[in-house]
């Protein structure tokens, strides 16, 4: 289990984020989770040109700080977790939304 800043290109955009490497038993091989993002690089360097070494800055302190690695592994976690949605109709019923916990756990049970 790694952490490591990853710069991402999509559409001429360049996003900058933090993410985890980690090995995942469901489909038993590595596999990634963003732990942090920032966004739009380009567009976070036009209102602060020193960005990138604060990114790197608080990236060399979430790799010595265990505490805060577990907090944000648990925040992310926690929003693949069942989220209740909401309609603005009345009269109309809550739908859940299982998101990936729901498959992640079947897939677990079913040993695919």
């Amino acid at each position: 289990m790694g952490y490591r800043i990853q710069i991402a290109k999509n559409r001429g955009h360049r996003y900058i984020s933090i993410v985890e490497d980690f090995y995942n038993p469901a489909i038993k091989r590595g596999s990634t989770r963003n732990i942090k993002t920032y966004g739009d690089l380009d567009k976070l360097l036009i209102d602060d040109p020193d960005i990138e070494n604060k990114i790197r800055a608080e990236f060399e302190e979430l790799k010595s700080d265990r505490d805060r690695q577990k907090k944000l592994r648990e925040a992310s976690l926690l929003d693949m977790a069942v989220k209740p949605e909401f309609s603005s109709k009345p009269g109309s019923a809550t739908a859940l939304n299982y998101g990936i916990g729901m498959y992640r756990r079947l897939w677990e049970k079913l040993n695919l």
